[in-house]
């Protein structure tokens, strides 16, 4: 049995197993950041299939009550939750497949990710991570123009040296420097070395 007392699933914290599936799988009795409690297996919490409690009221606060349903940033906004929890999109392995997740903040509230990105968007425009291998969150993510976007595509930014390929973001913690510092190096046009140790006069 998977121990995850304490950890929290979207708007679920997991308190203890109360009951086995015939399957062998338990049942975990969570409770809701609103305040109710409900059981769901470890498999559909890990999943992101279940993130909240079934009560009506809290249904109707999350799903009636926000007003963006046409609005285009919910559109935005379930795309990036899609990219990161649904398994059958095709855009999964380059972000849930391999880490990247929504800040709690967002995962459950299109309110929060509206309030947090309206201002700065306009028609167009991609919601972009200024770290491509950092999570959905306010303070990694910016509006770009969709050429922008195709630069900063995770697969264009690995950097090369003494045998050896990484993500800025690897090479940033191997040598104490910011991945953006790489990344911004790289698009002016710096060799690798000169991304990596900052020895260009330009």
């Amino acid at each position: 049995m998977s121990d995850i007392a304490g950890q929290r699933f979207g708007m679920l914290t997991a308190l203890f197993p109360v009951r086995q599936h015939e399957c062998g799988a338990y049942y975990w009795r969570c409770k809701c950041d609103c305040g109710n409690e409900n059981e769901a297996l470890v498999s559909h919490l890990r999943s992101g299939n279940i993130t909240k409690c079934n009560s009506n009221e809290h249904r109707k606060g999350v799903n009636i009550k926000h007003g963006l349903k046409n609005h285009p940033l919910y559109s935005v906004w379930a795309g990036m939750k899609r990219r990161c929890y649904n398994e059958n999109s095709p855009n999964y392995p380059l972000y849930g497949g391999r880490g990247i997740s929504v800040c709690d903040r967002w995962r459950n509230s299109v309110k929060n990710f509206y309030d947090d990105m309206i201002d700065g968007y306009s028609k167009g425009l991609h919601l972009d991570r200024i770290d491509v291998n950092g999570n959905y969150e306010p303070i990694n993510c910016r509006w770009v123009t969709p050429i922008q976007n195709n630069n900063n595509k995770r697969l264009n930014w690995v950097v090369s040296f003494d045998g050896r390929t990484h993500t800025p973001t690897e090479w940033g913690r191997e040598l104490g420097i910011k991945a953006n510092t790489i990344q911004n190096r790289k698009r002016k046009g710096w060799t690798d070395f000169e991304a990596l140790f900052g020895l260009n006069k330009d």
